[in-house]
């Protein structure tokens, strides 16, 4: 005598049913694309900024912005500083406040970039321009912080060059 009764038999497997093995084998193997570092932050940074603009449009004011560069004195700093004057003139944007650290230390020990923040903070600034990315770090997580810690108090980093190199 036997416990285990006999199972009957299994239909044929479908379309569906093969279509459902094909997903899971996909997603138990991994196969998933990550997005891409550069992009992933080039559109946490452009969300924020168009919501904080959109903030200042509605309220029928010129964004103000602070200048922040990340060079050693001397001629390489003002043309850094012309081009960041410039890009804030096209977009009609008043620069209030010139910010520049001469090493890229991490950002929370670089003194022109903290009182950056501070400026923010303070209301006399909606935004930043910067040359780069690389002006506030180069590190993924502590880019991705910065542009939280800015964005906390709606404000906003604008790049003369994107992330991804696309002006």
């Amino acid at each position: 005598m036997s416990l285990v009764e006999p199972q009957p038999p299994r239909p044929p497997k479908d379309w569906m049913d093969r279509d459902n093995e094909m997903l899971d084998l996909a997603s138990a193997s991994g196969v998933r694309q990550q997005p891409d570092a550069a992009r992933r932050l080039q559109s946490l940074r452009a969300g924020n900024m168009d919501i904080v603009l959109r903030g200042i449009e509605a309220r029928s004011r010129m964004p103000r912005v602070a200048l922040y560069t990340l060079a050693e004195p001397g001629p390489e700093t003002e043309a850094q500083h012309s081009a960041l004057a410039q890009f804030a003139g096209r977009r009609f944007w008043l620069p209030d406040g010139l910010f520049s650290d001469a090493k890229a230390t991490h950002p929370e020990y670089r003194t022109g970039w903290s009182l950056l923040r501070a400026h923010l903070r303070s209301g006399f600034a909606d935004g930043v321009v910067a040359l780069s990315r690389d002006s506030i770090s180069s590190n993924d997580a502590e880019y991705e912080r910065q542009l939280r810690l800015v964005g906390e108090y709606r404000h906003f980093i604008a790049l003369v060059h994107t992330e991804t190199g696309r002006a």
